[in-house]
């Protein structure tokens, strides 16, 4: 899921055939002659694994009843149950993290097809089966207790029926499916090889595109791993109102609204180091590096200061985020003749949430902040 062209990426700067002079000049021109020539300054190529063929079952049912107490007294009561499993994949190419261990284990479904480019690039990092740490084929566990009950009421107090008072409250839940799949579907069946030549040692030529073995990048990321008891975000709203009939065709109403949102994604990078002030000097070019380049300028520190130093950023897909909405709205409802009516309304509201990242623009997350959530700067 980092550089997925089946073709091949070519980057050519033109250093090769052109002198420093001429570059300015005609840099396509030199980058075409050093295409033609077949001297790329690296490339890079997917070997993805076969074409996944991922199904699932979804469960849901829901119960209303309505009472009325009196003429002017109802209540209605509703309750549903969503049961979401795991999507699963015919060809047994979902994979996980186990972040639970120390350097952490990559965790697969039976399977011949782990990309062996993949298993170069993790080292020594060990691939265990999914019901050896107590996974299904899912690779991750359902979500057995997405129970949302509801109640309301209407009563009109008096006998003029000049006032009305609603109240109602739920809880309501949305399903996180799709993006927990193509997560961790070909993670470990697919990964994309890099083919680094020396200078004047071409590597591409046109009959047999790329030639040479190719290598692996040194720490490759993780993305995404996924939290294994995963919830589905969820949003209890209640409200009330009280409506009083003016007279002249005419209605006010003051109402409250407020919601919590809890259990929204995000995405933590479950390697990352703390802030720090560390610095690293190499003794043999002198050259000092400070924060994650010092933490990390050895194989030793590598193994000192990551949670898991054969890779880069372990990003993954874990609850935690919420949100807080509250407003008072007062509404004024005036009906005239021939279907003309006059509405004013005023809205004093508060919305305040932790999931939209480290600098958000807006109130409201937008694009696909839904599914995989908002990367940290700091996740401590």
């Amino acid at each position: 899921f980092n550089l997925g062209d089946e073709y091949g990426d070519y980057f050519l700067s033109g250093v090769y055939t052109c002198s420093g002079a001429e570059i300015p000049s005609l840099p396509d021109a030199c980058g075409v002659a050093q295409l033609l020539q077949g001297d790329v300054d690296y490339a890079l190529q997917a070997q993805n694994g076969p074409d996944g063929k991922p199904y699932g079952y979804h469960y849901s049912g829901f119960g209303q009843t309505e009472w009325k107490g009196r003429s002017n007294l109802t209540v209605t009561a509703g309750l549903r149950y969503e049961l979401n499993t795991p999507f699963q994949d015919a060809t047994n190419q979902l994979g996980n993290f186990n972040y639970k261990v120390p350097g952490g284990q990559l965790v697969v479904n039976p399977n011949e097809n782990i990309n062996p480019l993949w298993k170069q690039a993790v080292g020594n990092t060990p691939f265990v089966l999914g019901k050896t740490v107590g996974l299904g084929p899912g690779m991750r566990y359902t979500y057995w207790t997405n129970i949302q009950p509801r109640l309301g009421f209407v009563w009109a107090p008096g006998t003029g029926h000049n006032n009305v008072i609603r109240a109602s409250a739920g809880i309501y839940s949305v399903p996180v499916l799709g993006a927990v799949l193509y997560s961790l579907l070909g993670i470990d069946t697919s990964y994309y090889g890099t083919y680094t030549p020396t200078p004047s040692t071409p590597i591409l030529n046109f009959g047999n595109v790329f030639s040479g073995a190719p290598g692996v990048s040194s720490f490759p990321g993780y993305r995404r791993a996924n939290q294994w008891d995963l919830k589905d975000p969820r949003v209890y709203q209640w409200n009330a109102a009280f409506e009083r009939n003016l007279g002249f065709q005419t209605l006010l109403r003051l109402s409250y609204v407020g919601s919590h949102a809890v259990d929204l994604i995000y995405s933590p990078n479950l390697n990352q180091v703390a802030p720090n002030t560390a610095s690293y000097t190499d003794p043999s070019s002198g050259k000092t590096v400070y924060g994650y380049a010092a933490l990390t300028a050895t194989p030793a520190l590598r193994q000192k200061n990551l949670k898991f130093p054969n890779f880069a950023e372990v990003l993954t897909r874990n609850d935690g985020p919420s949100g807080k909405y509250q407003a008072f709205m007062i509404e004024l409802n005036r009906r005239f003749a021939q279907g003309l009516s006059f509405t004013n309304s005023y809205t004093l509201a508060s919305n305040k949430t932790n999931a939209l990242g480290p600098a958000p623009n807006s109130a409201i997350g937008t694009g696909g902040q839904g599914d995989n959530g908002a990367n940290v700067n700091n996740i401590y």
